[in-house]
């Protein structure tokens, strides 16, 4: 009888863990295995006007390649070295970030209030974002009358006269545009981390440096940014695979005009494209699963160097 009320109790305990571990391998099973290696086996097809899949080897690959590092299509290739961007400006991210985030862990005057703006960003959507933005360059020129929003005014009573975000016209004030608001749009979220970060560091540890006569830039620089390195490393790892997600900036700023010869497109801006288009082309899906693949040849291995390089020259700390 005690054996068996043991039985059924292990039974029971193995059913609880076998139900709650099912929805996950279900979707393990059918969001990334299922996806990933369907999208990697459809590189490898060509689907005709009937919706047939042609098998064609590495075909597809060949062509992208010649695309993007040939330039024979010129606007495929411009818009693959356009996601790289996504680099530099994550990277004038970090040190804004840091000092931002410093600034608010010293609790400066008005730290609250500007602890609620540098949130903001994170909590309303980017479409509403880059629509206020957007309006503030705007230039209407609609037969009847010519109006700026109210930036581009600013900076026409200064003597600065742009096309700021006119459509359709391609100008040199339009990436600056998009880096500013990337910018913008992507410090809230680091800042609050590295200042959480920040706020966990032992106040006597803070106060010790104080006594030895330790000012804010060496507090910042010699104390608080190796306490919190395991915060920045994790963010930096994570700046090579804003690549991929760099296409709503640009779009949504621009009402979706990538500019003469793509001028302003990304490559997931164009994998976007051409998946929307795939209804009417199929063979769209093809290059935007290749196109996306090729990308991940490329931040794959930086990636990987950037994680052996920061395990290496970071150490790991705990308090």
């Amino acid at each position: 009888m005690i054996l068996r009320k043991q039985v059924f109790a292990k039974s029971k305990r193995t059913i609880f863990i076998v139900s709650f571990l099912a929805l996950s391998l279900i979707h393990f099973a059918v969001f990334w295995c299922y996806i990933n290696f369907d999208t990697i086996r459809l590189t490898f097809y060509r689907i005709n006007q009937y919706g047939e899949e042609i098998f064609v080897g590495g075909e597809n690959y060949l062509r992208l390649f010649k695309d993007i590092f040939e330039r024979q299509n010129k606007g495929t290739a411009t818009a693959f070295w356009n996601s790289f961007h996504a680099i530099g400006i994550n990277m004038m991210i970090l040190p804004l970030s840091i000092f931002v985030a410093y600034a608010l862990y010293k609790k400066v005057y008005g730290y609250k209030f500007f602890r609620i703006i540098f949130y903001i960003p994170s909590v309303i959507s980017i479409v509403v974002l880059a629509a206020a933005f957007r309006e503030m360059f705007r230039q209407y020129n609609d037969g009847y009358r010519i109006a700026s929003g109210p930036a581009a005014q600013i900076l026409s009573w200064l003597g600065i006269n742009k096309n700021w975000l006119a459509p359709y016209v391609d100008t040199d004030v339009k990436w600056p545009l998009i880096y500013t608001f990337a910018i913008l749009n992507g410090m809230g979220t680091n800042v609050i981390l590295i200042a959480s970060a920040m706020n966990r560091i032992p106040k006597e540890i803070t106060e010790a440096s104080r006594l030895d006569g330790c000012g804010y830039f060496n507090e910042l620089f010699h104390v608080s940014l190796p306490l919190v390195m395991p915060t920045i490393t994790t963010w930096v790892m994570m700046i090579f695979s804003s690549v991929y997600s760099f296409f709503m900036q640009p779009m949504l700023l621009l009402d979706g005009n990538p500019g003469r010869g793509n001028i302003y497109m990304t490559a997931p801006w164009q994998i976007f494209d051409l998946v929307t288009t795939a209804d009417i082309k199929q063979q769209n899906l093809v290059t935007a699963a290749c196109l996306g693949l090729i990308l991940t040849m490329f931040i794959l291995p930086l990636n990987l160097i950037m994680r052996a390089l920061l395990n290496k020259f970071t150490a790991e700390v705990s308090y």
